[in-house]
């Protein structure tokens, strides 16, 4: 995964080797020892205080603050150490893994799961705030804390997964 950052850095999410940022000359590299938890990024994001959060691909979510790198796992209590996506929202941030949504709020440092979901696997908030989730078994939309079910009008017996949401 990519992503470009307030500062104009693009951060780069690897299949092994962790994040790197290249500020237009060089890379940096930041791995486990650099004390990000897991070395496979699946996603990205930056807050509005501009830390950047990782989703790993077995080791939780990592929040970035330019020196240490603040892990949210099951121990904390996702459900999942898998995370496939993850949004920067307002003053919470959004951890999407396999089973469902959590919704994390650096302030209270409190998390809380606010949506199940079926292999979720990418989501995304519209312009009026609504979160829409893309899973095996579809699309849905969490509005007002209601979930509803999008009918993709997929002939029945095809595949209903739905991979990416933007």
């Amino acid at each position: 995964c990519l992503h470009q950052d307030s500062r104009g850095y693009l951060w780069v999410g690897t299949a092994g080797g962790g994040v790197c940022s290249f500020d237009g000359l060089k890379f940096h590299e930041y791995g486990k020892r650099a004390g990000l938890p897991g070395e496979v990024v699946n996603a990205m994001a930056e807050d509005s205080s501009g830390n950047l959060w990782f989703g790993t691909e077995s080791d939780g979510a990592a929040m970035f603050d330019g020196k240490t790198f603040y892990k949210i796992d099951h121990d904390r209590g996702l459900s999942s150490n898998n995370v496939h996506c993850i949004i920067a929202k307002k003053d919470v941030i959004l951890i999407g893994v396999s089973d469902g949504v959590f919704e994390f709020n650096p302030k209270t440092n409190l998390l809380r799961q606010i949506a199940a979901a079926n292999n979720l696997n990418a989501m995304c908030v519209d312009e009026n705030g609504n979160l829409w989730l893309g899973t095996a078994d579809g699309v849905f939309r969490i509005s007002r804390g209601l979930k509803i079910d999008i009918d993709l009008k997929i002939p029945s017996g095809q595949d209903h997964s739905v991979n990416a949401l933007c």
